[in-house]
């Protein structure tokens, strides 16, 4: 079956919508996050929400090459938030933690975030918020089958 024109054009603002509502517009409200960018935030709420993970996969969620994220994990390393040790069982490969500072700043950080998220979908009704979570679900699920 073929792809309409129509169709393409609905895709495409997806992130984009995605990332300036839950994403950005918390950050440049956000003053605790101050002199870090919005790459080295997202992986400090990553990794408080998933736990360690190679480098690799948090540049992958980020959507970096691996080269842009090391920059990312430098910063964060040089600041104390998070800790890189080499993985037990391949030595080539680097897993990044929050270290304790990080630990505290990001539960601060996710407390903020989901504060302002809370307060965001608040402009739903009931109906409104079940059918946006229902269809958030949904989209993840099939979007899952795509990867």
């Amino acid at each position: 079956m073929k792809i309409t024109p129509d169709e393409i054009r609905e895709i495409f603002p997806l992130r984009s919508m995605y990332e300036q509502a839950f994403f950005r517009n918390f950050f440049t409200q956000d003053e605790s996050a101050e002199g870090l960018n919005h790459s080295q935030i997202i992986t400090v709420i990553i990794l408080k929400i998933e736990g360690p993970l190679r480098m690799s996969t948090i540049s992958e969620k980020l959507n970096l090459e691996k080269g842009s994220f090391t920059p990312v994990a430098k910063r964060l390393i040089e600041l104390g938030y998070i800790e890189r040790t080499r993985d037990e069982q391949d030595k080539r490969v680097f897993n990044l933690s929050l270290t304790e500072e990080g630990l505290v700043f990001a539960e601060k950080l996710k407390e903020k975030h989901v504060a302002y998220i809370e307060n965001l979908l608040n402009i739903f009704d009931q109906y409104e918020r079940e059918r946006f979570f229902k269809a958030v679900s949904e989209l993840n699920v099939l979007i899952g089958k795509l990867l």
